[in-house]
């Protein structure tokens, strides 16, 4: 069993303390944080759980949030990977995510079974794209 331990690299939150507010991360810095990884982040999985894998997606979450999960990563799906665990995440959230490799790119396009809205995203990682559109899309319909 893989001990998780959190270092300089796998911080997502800055070090950088407010005695008014704690770190907190949104959707955008989720998305961005997905679209600069060039290979599967097993931590970057565990913010996607915490964000977008429960009964409903969190906008925002405190680091607290994050560091009370960490001891699970090895039990998130590995949702930056793709493949199963991009259509579970899908189907959790009410979307149908369609994949296609073009010979350098994934495609994948999101589409929300209740309003028919859709969302395209290419990039080398099937995942990173997959979850990428289920971010937009849930930012999308919670501010409609």
């Amino acid at each position: 069993m893989e001990t998780a331990t959190q270092t300089q690299e796998t911080a997502v939150f800055p070090n950088v303390r407010s005695p008014s507010s704690r770190p907190t991360i949104d959707l955008a810095d989720l998305v961005s944080i997905l679209l600069s990884l060039t290979a599967p982040d097993r931590d970057v999985d565990l913010l996607v759980d915490a964000m977008l894998g429960g009964k409903a997606p969190q906008k925002v979450i405190d680091e607290a949030r994050v560091r009370a999960g960490f001891w699970l990563r090895d039990q998130v799906p590995p949702f930056t990977a793709g493949n199963e665990a991009l259509s579970t995440l899908a189907h959790r959230r009410g979307l149908r995510a369609e994949t296609h490799f073009d010979g350098s790119l994934w495609h994948v396009e999101t589409r929300s079974l209740a309003t028919g809205a859709k969302v395209v995203v290419k990039h080398a990682l099937q995942g990173v794209a997959g979850v990428a559109g289920i971010a937009a899309l849930v930012t999308k319909e919670s501010a409609e």
